[in-house]
């Protein structure tokens, strides 16, 4: 998946997007007649050695942010972290486009049983685990 492959790049270099949803994910035509999909807005995002880590710095929309981001959870966050963030915003973002969701919907919306089934998803698998500990590295990501 080329959102992914994207994903991996700026990790690799140094750069979380703090913002990943479907609103940033820009779908063109190639040259070819096939479609390019492109992370795109970057307002959010954090060039790793340009912060002192651990950093405090929240990321991306509430819809599609990792569950330490929301108010009571964990205040500052590490290199590794950050990045599994961007993980987790990536795999929400794909559950909602597989499920059909409309992006401003409620997370409370979807129903427990949707999220656990998601959760046990071969395309998703470890991608929406709540404990940010058990989630992949950008390099465990394997594009579909």
């Amino acid at each position: 998946m080329q959102i992914t492959s994207g994903l991996q790049a700026i990790h690799a270099v140094g750069v979380v997007h703090g913002d990943v949803k479907p609103e940033n994910i820009l779908i063109f035509r190639s040259a070819e007649g096939g479609y390019i999909a492109k992370l795109a807005d970057f307002g959010s995002a954090i060039v790793l050695a340009d912060i002192t880590l651990p950093s405090s710095r929240p990321l991306g929309t509430v819809l599609y942010s990792a569950p330490e981001c929301y108010p009571g959870g964990t205040t500052t966050f590490k290199r590794d972290e950050l990045i599994k963030m961007d993980i987790f915003s990536l795999g929400m973002t794909l559950a909602c486009l597989l499920q059909g969701m409309h992006v401003l919907e409620d997370i409370n919306q979807l129903s427990a049983s949707r999220l656990e089934s998601l959760k046990r998803s071969d395309r998703l698998a470890g991608w929406l685990v709540e404990h940010k500990r058990q989630r992949p590295q950008t390099a465990g990501l394997r594009p579909g």
